[in-house]
């Protein structure tokens, strides 16, 4: 077995690339939710979240999705808004994908700047005696939940089968994809969207390709073209520097287990916190909510997705005590911690692996 990289040696990334998430908002719009939640969510004009060039804070792509469940009642969501992530918005690394010789090449680039565009995710190439798997490693200071697995998923499987097409290859290469979550919607839906088999509970999120496909060239190597358009993808990583707000995010993240504060925020940028707190207010934040929603996604995290017990879990959310924690949680939640995350175990009966043949 062969692996291109090791994620659990970089960084979490803190940040989404805001137009990898238009298409979903655009959908959301077409399902009816109105501009005023979308800019809501995103604290900015439509105008400026259709501009290119814009990092979030991954808390607001968590913000948008639990508006697009709540708004839709669909736990497909992310399926279905991902089946138009690249034919509708095509991007830097999507013509990079699509002007490679090969689907090696074109999941090389994915593997260096996944983390870039997605945020939640860093992509891994690991070539195994019979077949070669794209895994996706979950690895944003906050989770990915199912529906932002199922749209990314969605979205590579749509840029595969286009660039097959292109390359006069009609079909799906991509002989199955397996997610690491339980199934969320009817499976059947898996099958027919991403045009393979699918199975849940499996060890990693991840597309399976045949070894000899995804290695040949399928076109002509334009070396020039590929120069250009890596020098695009690179150049939006330059231009696309990080607000008040998202490095302010991006301290929180970081010191969520000492009690993050404004005041040590502050004193690392030699700033006033009168001059912070207005800049912030600009941006469409205050720290103290700031704070206390990061908490509540990460105490979501922690609860369904570790074994940690609660002591261990107020720690890690900067709390002094568990009675502290236990309030918190009730006003996100309205219920303890203890018995919310019992109740998910009931409810999951936990993870199974399934499969469904296409």
């Amino acid at each position: 077995m062969y692996s291109q990289i090791n994620p659990a040696l970089t960084p979490a990334p803190n940040t989404v690339y805001l137009p990898t998430l238009l298409p979903a908002i655009e959908g959301m719009l077409r399902r009816g939710v109105t501009v005023e939640r979308i800019c809501a969510v995103f604290q900015r004009s439509l105008a400026d979240i259709r501009a290119p060039l814009v990092r979030v804070p991954m808390l607001m792509s968590r913000r948008f999705w639990d508006l697009a469940m709540e708004h839709s009642a669909d736990p497909g969501i992310g399926l279905a808004l991902g089946m138009d992530l690249l034919s509708r918005q095509p991007n830097g690394l999507s013509y990079l994908f699509d002007a490679e010789s090969s689907l090696k090449r074109g999941f090389d680039y994915l593997v260096r700047y996944s983390a870039q565009f997605q945020g939640h995710f860093r992509a891994e190439v690991v070539f195994r005696a019979d077949e070669v798997q794209v895994r996706l490693h979950d690895v944003g200071s906050l989770k990915a939940p199912p529906a932002v697995v199922d749209y990314v998923m969605a979205g590579l499987c749509a840029l595969v089968r286009r660039k097959m097409l292109s390359c006069g290859h009609p079909g799906s290469p991509v002989r199955h994809v397996s997610f690491a979550h339980a199934c969320v919607a009817d499976p059947s839906r898996y099958v027919s969207a991403l045009h393979t088999s699918v199975s849940w509970g499996q060890p990693w999120h991840a597309l399976h390709f045949e070894r000899g496909l995804f290695v040949r060239d399928l076109t002509r190597r334009d070396a020039a073209l590929v120069q250009r358009l890596q020098a695009l993808v690179d150049d939006i990583d330059l231009r696309s520097r990080p607000s008040l707000l998202a490095e302010v995010c991006d301290q929180i993240a970081q010191d969520l287990c000492n009690g993050p504060t404004l005041e040590a925020f502050c004193n690392r940028r030699h700033m006033t916190r009168r001059t912070a707190r207005r800049r912030l207010q600009a941006q469409g934040g205050q720290y103290s909510d700031l704070l206390d929603e990061y908490r509540r996604y990460r105490a979501g995290d922690l609860l369904q997705g570790s074994s940690l017990n609660l002591i261990e879990v107020t720690d890690l959310l900067g709390y002094r005590d568990l009675s502290s924690f236990s309030r918190a949680f009730g006003r996100w939640y309205g219920s303890s911690p203890g018995a919310w995350r019992e109740g998910l175990t009931k409810t999951a009966g936990g993870v199974r692996s399934v499969q469904v043949h296409s």
